[in-house]
């Protein structure tokens, strides 16, 4: 409907689908997340840290083993902070994705877990950081 009403702005870009990602599914909340702290005016990317599957086999990714699923620049009154987001369904922590947290701890890089569909998590600990 949008583009047979609105042709030009189609057409220049300035039109914005904005349904929400299905936030049920690890791969919605990783989107809903992304696209909230972008819209927001942060930066936020999310990371291939699965590989790929090609010639019948998966290949390794290029990333650091362990980690996150999400990597963030959140601006706030005290500066740029980075955030690293891991989004958990029901499995655990791998041992690499421990080591890779407590590294970043180490480092003062903030570090998350937010479980698939509890956005009010992903709130709690953004309104948490941009109070830092």
């Amino acid at each position: 409907m949008w583009k047979r009403e609105y042709p030009a702005s189609d057409y220049h870009g300035f039109y914005y689908d904005n349904k929400l990602p299905d936030v049920t599914t690890t791969n919605g909340t990783q989107r809903y997340i992304q696209d909230v702290l972008n819209n927001l005016g942060h930066f936020a990317e999310r990371i291939n840290t699965q590989g790929n599957y090609r010639d019948g086999k998966w290949h390794k990714s290029g990333s650091t083993n362990g980690s996150p699923d999400i990597h963030c620049m959140i601006k706030t009154s005290g500066g740029v902070l980075p955030w690293k987001i891991e989004v958990k369904n029901k499995d655990t922590m791998s041992k690499a994705q421990l080591k890779y947290q407590d590294k970043m701890a180490k480092l003062g890089a903030l570090h998350s877990v937010i479980s698939v569909g509890e956005l009010d998590e992903f709130w709690d600990e953004l309104n948490r950081i941009l109070g830092l």
